[in-house]
């Protein structure tokens, strides 16, 4: 089985849709930094136990 062959001898395109680049709203980037400043705290906190 040769694979290279294979490929060159396919009409089939490897991919049909490009990716596209993700997009956040607004609203989730915000609650991901306040989820991430809450877990940075507890950390915080944490470290300043005995």
């Amino acid at each position: 089985m040769n694979v290279d062959t294979m490929l060159k001898d396919s009409q089939t395109p490897r991919y049909v849709q490009r990716r596209t680049h993700r997009t956040y709203t607004p609203q989730f980037k915000a609650e991901l930094v306040a989820l991430q400043h809450a877990v940075n705290a507890m950390n915080a906190m944490n470290a300043n136990l005995p």
